[in-house]
């Protein structure tokens, strides 16, 4: 999410709007505050794409001697904020759309088209026989402990193949090319349901929330599928069965461990139904139920996809 959202997109946009590029890159991408010790990740390749030579951390700049000295032929620094839509709740206000954000489908399609060029999808989608969804499996937190099951009823229910896959499993190359032809999508909200750009019109997208966190609190693909062109389904499901979920209050404090609060705060959380409105990014009772892991009740998630308007479609 927040590689697409804060750095890819607005770096395709002020590419474009600096030379035009809807093919090659055409500039160097400098990665301002990189962590250093990260090595080669899936989120790195990305950044290549739109990088006419090997991207550059400022952090070997640090590493060369003090008295050296970097020439640019011409520089531009920082990014365009046309693309955000989003913010996360850093300041006064806690997570929400920005309401005059100037993202439109357009940005969407030219970002991802270039983005599936670059990775050489070149597979046209027929949407008439690729007719198969997308489960997103989560294999360290948030997991879906019935998706199996899940995956199963779905598939026999509606008679459409469901694909499972994972960013442990699967390429970023493959995530998006399998992606790209779904006819809908079914996810834990997380940062890779950000993917849902990439889903072909007139698809669904189905976003399941753990127990105590609230839909209509956490909407950054929300508010991406119901931009005006992208013709996207969006619904969401909750857990609102307490005994439905399995949480790991020994974490670490990021994962959602909260043995270093007090006893009072601790049942406060373990006790509590609903997430109250927090800033970003550490309050603890979000993190904690954030990380849980959840027993989907699969009749219900059924039942959402056959009222869906894109089941309805494929039962004609």
């Amino acid at each position: 999410m927040h590689v697409i959202h804060d750095d890819l997109l607005p770096s395709f946009e002020t590419m474009t709007r600096l030379d035009g590029m809807q093919t090659d890159p055409t500039r160097t991408l400098i990665l301002m505050e990189a962590v250093p010790d990260q090595g080669i990740t899936k989120e790195n390749q990305l950044y290549q794409l739109l990088s006419k030579n090997q991207v550059i951390s400022d952090y070997e700049f640090l590493l060369e001697p003090s008295n050296s000295l970097t020439c640019f032929e011409d520089a531009m620094v920082g990014l365009s904020r046309d693309t955000i839509w989003y913010q996360y709740g850093i300041g006064d206000e806690p997570e929400g759309p920005i309401p005059d954000s100037n993202l439109t489908s357009v940005h969407i399609d030219n970002f991802t088209n270039y983005m599936k060029k670059r990775l050489n999808i070149q597979e046209k989608c027929n949407l008439e026989e690729d007719k198969y969804g997308v489960l997103i499996s989560r294999k360290r937190s948030r997991r879906v402990l019935n998706e199996d099951e899940l995956v199963e009823v779905i598939s026999k229910t509606f008679k459409l193949d469901v694909v499972l896959i994972s960013l442990e499993d699967n390429s970023v190359k493959d995530l998006i090319k399998l992606i790209s032809c779904a006819k809908f999508m079914i996810g834990v909200h997380g940062a890779l349901m950000i993917l849902s750009m990439f889903l072909p019109t007139s698809s669904l997208i189905l976003e399941l929330f753990p127990f105590a966190l609230r839909p209509e609190a956490y909407t950054p693909y929300n508010t991406l599928s119901v931009l005006s062109g992208r013709d996207l389904e969006y619904l969401s499901w909750r857990n609102m069965n307490r005994s439905r979920t399995v949480t790991f209050p020994k974490n670490d404090e990021y994962k959602g461990g909260i043995t270093h609060l007090s006893q009072e705060d601790r049942e406060r959380i373990i006790n509590s139904d609903e997430v109250p409105p927090h800033l970003c990014c550490y309050d603890p009772e979000f993190r904690f139920r954030l990380n849980q892991d959840t027993e989907v009740d699969i009749p219900d998630i059924v039942n959402i996809l056959n009222h869906s308007h894109l089941f309805k479609r494929l039962k004609k």
